[in-house]
């Protein structure tokens, strides 16, 4: 009978819970959610081509993520962030109508290493770094998969005086092989130059390290008239893309940077966005 009586009073006790408890407990749950929502950060700086992943906490409720300037920093529907190009995004997690906000800072380490003013360009999704005081025209081809860049120091009277080029192609591919780039490119040059009627001085084909893998490099020499041209041809085959950079001058032609330290410098400062 006392075992009855027991448990009639955690029955009453437990009724007594359940009709006072929906007045006190919603009101007090949603205000501590509203007061605990936050992000994980609200500001970060990262490396071009680097990662980082944002998370709310506080929350059960859907998030919505978008980025102002996507050309800096790109952010996917899980808060994963990725560093485009130089410059400050900022990054939106929208809950409902309420707003939370984390800004990016994007660098490119290789602008601060640069023997030279530097700025950060892009050709498909290859990113590198060039003199900061050379023009720049860019075309994007996506018909044929591929994007050129000129840049060339200027004269007095914003003329070029010599070139730096660069092009990249979607190959859809595996990696070319190195012997085989070395040997198409000893021909084709040699080829090019005959065709044109040059005399040829030099046209050698060596190795290049680069931190991304092998590269080749073709350096050439020719006549034209009184005067005399030097040319370097780097080609590097990476991911699905194959890039080349070259520069070419008169030799009577000086210019700082050198385009031959500017277009090593393109190869050496080269950053694959994935």
């Amino acid at each position: 009978m006392k075992k009855f009586k027991f448990l009639s009073k955690v029955i009453v006790i437990a009724l007594a819970l359940a009709l006072f408890a929906p007045n006190i407990i919603p009101a007090t749950a949603t205000n501590v959610e509203a007061a605990t929502i936050k992000l994980n950060k609200t500001k970060a700086t990262l490396n071009i081509g680097k990662t980082t992943t944002l998370s709310v906490t506080g929350t059960a409720k859907t998030v919505k993520w978008s980025s102002d300037k996507k050309s800096v920093a790109t952010v996917t529907s899980k808060g994963k962030v990725t560093a485009k190009a130089p410059g400050t995004a900022k990054i939106t997690a929208t809950i409902d109508s309420k707003k939370y906000t984390c800004t990016i800072t994007v660098k490119n380490p290789f602008e601060a290493k640069a023997a030279f003013a530097a700025t950060t360009k892009t050709l498909k999704k290859i990113n590198f770094v060039i003199p900061k005081d050379y023009s720049a025209d860019i075309v994007d081809d996506k018909e044929q998969l591929k994007a050129q860049g000129l840049f060339c120091p200027m004269d007095e009277n914003n003329k070029a005086v010599a070139i730096v080029s660069a092009e990249v192609t979607e190959t859809n591919e595996a990696a070319y092989n190195y012997e085989e780039i070395k040997t198409t490119y000893e021909e084709a040059i040699r080829a090019k130059l005959e065709s044109l009627s040059l005399e040829i001085v030099e046209i050698k084909v060596s190795e290049y390290k680069t931190e991304l893998g092998k590269a080749c490099v073709t350096t050439y020499k020719y006549k034209y008239g009184d005067n005399t041209y030097n040319g370097k041809i780097y080609a590097l085959s990476i991911d699905n893309y194959f890039i080349e950079v070259c520069s070419e001058r008169d030799v009577s032609v000086k210019t700082t940077p050198s385009v031959e330290s500017a277009a090593k410098y393109i190869i050496d400062s080269i950053v694959v966005l994935k």
